[in-house]
């Protein structure tokens, strides 16, 4: 016989349930703690002794003995000369650029290149040009003031150029002196 309605039953006994589970749970977690407790010093024996550390030092040496150190060296030393020969001729090289602005600046607005083409070879430059002139009289104008630049040893034309009155499809070459463009003697 119990003097509770079966409401307050239920809210007791689910309060019983809570104090039970809250029991445990704190046993549990005392039982762990002292469960880490007791291990930790034989963790730390274990972690310290005289063989776990020299069997930690001999896999490190392995890992080293592994890696090929002289064959990246090598590798490293290949790639500095190669480096140091570009930079070299790099620095030998002479710019094109203000050779190229001459060459806009003296092309009228009716000359339309397709195509510019500069070619090092042992005695001298060559520059290959390919495009359109509106008129023939405008090309011949143009490769006139291209032989009189100074940087300019000679401009060569073949006849197949000058066959059409208008639309005039071109490809010249012109040899620039040596001294302009190409590489400086040892620098």
């Amino acid at each position: 016989m119990a003097l509770l309605t079966p409401e307050y039953e239920k809210i007791i006994r689910t309060e019983k349930i809570k104090r039970l589970l809250l029991a445990f749970v704190v046993l549990l977690i005392f039982a762990g703690a002292i469960g880490v407790v007791l291990m930790l010093s034989s963790y730390f024996a274990a972690a310290f002794s005289k063989d776990a550390v020299l069997q930690r030092l001999q896999a490190a040496e392995d890992i080293l003995e592994k890696k090929d150190f002289k064959r990246i060296e090598e590798q490293v030393e290949k790639i500095n000369e190669i480096i140091a020969v570009f930079e070299k001729n790099e620095s030998a090289r002479r710019a094109a650029a203000p050779l190229l602005m001459k060459i806009a600046n003296i092309t009228p607005a009716s000359v339309k290149f397709e195509s510019l083409k500069l070619a090092a070879k042992e005695d001298a430059a060559i520059l290959t040009l390919t495009g359109v002139a509106t008129t023939r009289e405008i090309f011949l104008d143009f490769v006139e003031k291209l032989k009189k630049l100074d940087e300019m040893e000679s401009v060569s034309s073949p006849v197949k150029n000058l066959l059409k009155e208008t639309d005039v499809v071109f490809a010249l070459e012109a040899r620039i002196k040596k001294e302009i463009y190409g590489y400086a003697p040892n620098q």
